[in-house]
């Protein structure tokens, strides 16, 4: 409470808070980076700086979420901690949680699950949810023939992208358009990146600026439709190359997928293996059968 002038005001001191914003599942912000040292040590994993499965478990878990997920886990992480000690395996841990935070958006949550497991939660993530055919139907699939795939030519995918659906009520470049639902805006919204205006469309610095022109009228559909074209080309093109490299060199594909599947089954064979025995069911191994 401040005097101006001989009258009462109220200050309210705002801040933007760029740490500690932490989401439920349903959207909401519970700032417990103002909370005290106590009860914030309660919900952040001293080690790696992650959020504790107390946490997940408080406010998470019984949640829905739209959006990504995502379970890591750090490979030969216990030789680690038996072949050079713990305070080594700390370390380890320490960096890859570090790595991870790195590339985080606000809005994802990285846990630290158990031991050496993460649980990382991506919330509204757009990249990560379902794209429509380009006819505007909710599946995509090749029966349909409303797919655009990672193996096309430019010219089959520009094909594709200008017969794509948009708003049906949308029929002069005057009348107000709608971007929910809207396939053109949904690719937008997976695939868009900011450096592609500058590239591609100057006239706009972001996404919500065409959002907004396309919503109050003026907008044609094609001019959006141009634009997705250009980025689903820069977006491809690293792909439709680098397939184009590997399919040169097929002999080698095979060898790969030979030593993948023989190491996944060595794995697999040695997860059973403990599983049977936490289970005291390794029978032959042992004497338990005679217990």
């Amino acid at each position: 409470y401040i005097e101006v002038g001989g009258r009462g005001c109220m200050l309210e001191l705002v801040t933007r808070l760029t740490d500690g914003r932490w989401l439920d599942m349903g959207g909401h912000r519970l700032l417990l980076d103002r909370c005290n040292g106590m009860e914030r040590s309660a919900f952040l994993d001293p080690l790696t700086g992650a959020y504790t499965r107390r946490y997940f478990d408080k406010f998470l878990a019984g949640g829905e979420m739209h959006g990504g997920v995502a379970m890591i886990d750090v490979n030969q992480f216990k030789s680690v901690n038996d072949s050079f000690g713990h305070l080594v395996g700390d370390e380890a841990l320490q960096t890859v949680a570090a790595a991870m935070q790195s590339c985080l958006r606000q809005t994802d949550i990285l846990i630290r699950y158990g031991g050496d497991e993460f649980l990382l939660l991506m919330p509204q993530n757009a990249a990560c949810l379902r794209l429509p055919g380009i006819d505007g139907k909710a599946k995509m699939s090749k029966s349909l023939g409303n797919c655009i795939y990672l193996s096309e030519e430019p010219e089959d995918i520009e094909k594709k992208v200008k017969s794509m659906f948009t708003d049906p009520n949308h029929l002069r470049v005057q009348d107000p358009g709608k971007v929910e639902g809207n396939p053109v805006f949904i690719y937008l919204d997976a695939f868009c990146r900011p450096e592609h205006f500058a590239e591609f469309w100057p006239e706009y610095q972001n996404l919500d600026e065409v959002k907004a022109h396309y919503q109050r009228g003026g907008l044609g559909d094609m001019k959006v439709k141009k634009f997705l074209n250009s980025v689903m080309q820069a977006e491809l093109e690293p792909i439709r190359t680098r397939r184009k490299e590997w399919e040169q060199r097929l002999p080698e594909v095979v060898e790969i997928l030979k030593e993948g599947s023989a190491y996944a089954e060595k794995t697999a064979a040695a997860t059973l293996d403990e599983v049977r025995k936490a289970m005291r069911i390794d029978y032959f191994e042992n004497d338990n059968l005679l217990k």
